[in-house]
């Protein structure tokens, strides 16, 4: 579960910003408060408002780039070509990401400060209520010699010295973090290095505005709990389908025996042979069509959604997902993030949840997970929609704008200082620029655009 987020120097974040879930004083849905192991207090739901290029997506950017450095997906290197490009009242080329989460009952601060590339200081601890514990901190200075410095129980040991050692010779990179590496050591005292892993692997999800789920179709045919949602709400919400199936076909039928056919086959058979998973997703330019690849029962298979409407007559129809509406298309992405905030204790941040789909429907989904009171996890989201301002959807320190200030430095505060009582309409507000976070617009009644011609 996230705890808080901060940033600096990164993006639109010229000064050192933060994020967070902790609840304030509104006393309104309560339910809302998950009271987790270690003692630490995190709500389920967060709402990011802001005018276009205020930050809103900066911010789900910027935890993007931390997931992506964890998992050895990008280095140091990219994360300063992100660097805040206007000036900064500190004047420093360092660039800070730091998260605090609860993994597994316990709690957690992660950081990283990059220089010119290099991982300047990375750096885990064990946080609690008193003071933090070190699990590890790693430095590496200005001619790239790296170094770690452990616990003073771990230290002690010499066969753990001896595989420090080996790390910091044979291993460590200075523009990547290290702790993929320390959390594939099969040591006992690296236990938690790899719990924090697996929270940034598993527990932490980062959607775009287009997500693009791998694995729907799979998951849709094996989880029998996640099928009958998707029935569930496809249905409730009267999107025009009546039923939802995954068709399978063997890989050598589903392109045909044709030459051409034959080449597509070879192609995909040597694409998933490569892949490490066993699941491999690919999209038909041409049509637009998305397919699953799948090796299973020792041959690989073709897997496809199809989406059952009915006519007149009462007669079913097959359709492809191509041939669905964005609206459509977009609801179906969401599904699993919904459901995995529903059951596990997963982290969900997604911009622009209501892309494409209609104010109503989103609201009631999101209304739907609001007043659920026995969901497990957290779902953030940035929005443009007014028609989620609601006190009976959110409590008012789940609630979160972005605005720029005369630096262009993106800044992010909560409703909750503004102490807004519990029954005023804060839509209204929101739209009349009580809180900030909207456009500017000027005079547009003195912009007379068909000067443009002369």
């Amino acid at each position: 579960m996230l705890v808080r987020f901060i940033v600096d120097n990164l993006y639109s974040f010229g000064k050192r910003t933060e994020f967070n879930t902790l609840p304030g004083k509104p006393r309104t849905l309560s339910e809302h408060v998950y009271n987790l192991e270690c003692g630490v207090k995190v709500l389920k739901l967060s709402a990011l408002y802001g005018a276009n290029a205020a930050g809103k997506s900066n911010l789900v950017s910027a935890i993007a780039l931390l997931e992506g450095l964890v998992l050895g997906n990008i280095d140091g290197d990219f994360v300063t070509t992100k660097r805040f490009k206007l000036e900064r009242h500190e004047g420093s080329d360092e660039q800070l990401l730091a998260v605090e989460f609860v993994q597994d009952g316990d709690c957690f601060l992660y950081a990283i400060k990059v220089v010119g590339g290099r991982i300047a200081v990375e750096e885990l601890y064990q946080s609690g209520k008193s003071k933090d514990i070190l699990i590890y901190e790693r430095t590496t200075d200005e001619k790239l010699v790296s170094d770690i410095h452990f616990s003073p129980e771990f230290e002690e040991h010499e066969k753990n010295r001896m595989l420090k050692d080996i790390i910091l010779t044979e291993f460590v990179e200075p523009k990547k973090p290290v702790i993929q590496l320390l959390a594939n050591r099969e040591n006992e005292q690296l236990a938690m290095v790899r719990n924090v892993f697996t929270w940034f692997k598993l527990g932490l999800n980062v959607l775009a505005p287009e997500p693009k789920p791998a694995i729907f179709e799979q998951r849709f045919e094996t989880d029998k709990g996640f099928m009958s949602f998707v029935q569930d709400v496809v249905k409730t919400y009267h999107v025009g389908i009546s039923n939802i199936s995954v068709e399978k076909t063997p890989l050598e039928d589903a392109f045909g025996r044709t030459a051409e056919g034959r080449e597509i086959t070879d192609k995909l058979r040597n694409s998933i042979m490569q892949n490490p998973l066993s699941v491999f997703q690919f999209v038909n330019r041409e049509t637009s069509e998305r397919f699953l690849l799948v090796r299973e029962d020792d041959d690989i298979w073709v897997k496809q959604i199809q989406l059952e409407h009915r006519t007149y007559g009462d007669k079913g129809v097959q359709f492809n997902l191509s041939s669905e509406s964005d609206g459509t298309v977009k609801l179906l992405n969401l599904l699993p993030a919904i459901y995995d905030v529903i059951h596990n204790r997963h982290v969900y941040v997604i911009d622009e949840l209501e892309r494409s789909i209609h104010p109503s429907l989103i609201k009631e989904l999101v209304r739907k997970f609001s007043h659920d009171d026995k969901s497990l996890g957290q779902l953030i989201f940035t929005t443009h929609e007014s028609v989620l301002l609601d006190q009976n959807i959110f409590r008012q320190d789940e609630i979160w704008f972005a605005e720029k200030d005369n630096g262009g430095c993106t800044e992010l505060y909560s409703l909750s200082q503004y102490r807004e009582h519990k029954t005023i309409d804060i839509r209204k507000g929101y739209l009349e620029g009580r809180y900030g976070a909207i456009p500017f617009l000027g005079n547009l009644k003195d912009l007379n655009w068909h000067d443009n011609r002369e």
